[in-house]
């Protein structure tokens, strides 16, 4: 090779290098999230018996987001509160001893994945899930254009579980189940619920007894159809 030539090449290559490192792939922007663990019931005397004050602490929520906290085991309508630019929120939401709360955030058209806590006294704490079962798509789901909710239960666990005791939260007849229970899922294996919006309320909660070893966990899914 001519010392000419390689000299050529040499240019081309040192521009080529600042054109790769000059390339990069644009992350995908992750959904809104709440963060569980800046969300408590904060210190101080209770201004009601049943009147439960939730405190979301500096980056809780998404900023501005619209906050919406519903007791899964009432049919009173959901509390909300608009989040600080720091995300920060405080709301007080009707409830009792063992009551679930489900939180979620609306940003735009987004809304972030449920979020549910159980009400411990004068704490909130986690709501309890059978590790070894995977729900999908989430704790959510929307119809699709023919009206139809599609929810799947897979069972990871070591022995087999059932799914029983299906009920809408408000029960007004909006959506129904259309897969009959109980199923039974052998170890490794899944079941899809289908459910059929009817023109009523746009908005439920399903709930499904999800009973692993005679332990029986309430599995509250939010139902959305247009």
């Amino acid at each position: 090779m001519s010392v000419r030539l390689a000299s050529r090449l040499g240019v081309v290559a040192a521009l080529a290098v600042p054109l790769q490192l000059g390339c990069s792939v644009t992350p995908v922007p992750e959904p809104p999230a709440l963060d569980a663990n800046k969300i408590s019931v904060p210190p101080g005397p209770m201004t009601t018996s049943t009147m439960i004050p939730i405190l979301g602490e500096a980056r809780a929520a998404p900023p501005l987001a619209s906050v919406e906290v519903t007791n899964l085991d009432t049919t009173e309508a959901s509390v909300e509160a608009t989040a600080r630019r720091d995300g920060s929120f405080e709301l007080a939401v009707s409830g009792d001893a063992g009551n679930e709360l489900r939180f979620q955030a609306m940003v735009g058209s987004s809304r972030t994945p449920p979020l549910d806590f159980i009400i411990q006294g004068r704490e909130i704490g986690p709501s309890e899930r059978h590790p070894c079962v995977k729900v999908g798509p989430g704790y959510e789901a929307f119809a699709a254009r023919d009206g139809s909710i599609e929810i799947t239960i897979e069972n990871s666990c070591a022995v087999p579980v059932t799914l029983d005791g299906a009920r809408m939260r408000l029960g007004s007849g909006g959506f129904s189940l259309t897969t009959p229970l109980p199923v039974d899922l052998p170890s490794g294996t899944s079941a899809t619920l289908w459910l059929d919006s009817q023109g009523g309320p746009s908005e439920d909660v399903l709930f499904i007894d999800v009973v692993v070893s005679g332990r029986s966990i309430r599995y509250p899914f939010s139902v959305f159809a247009p």
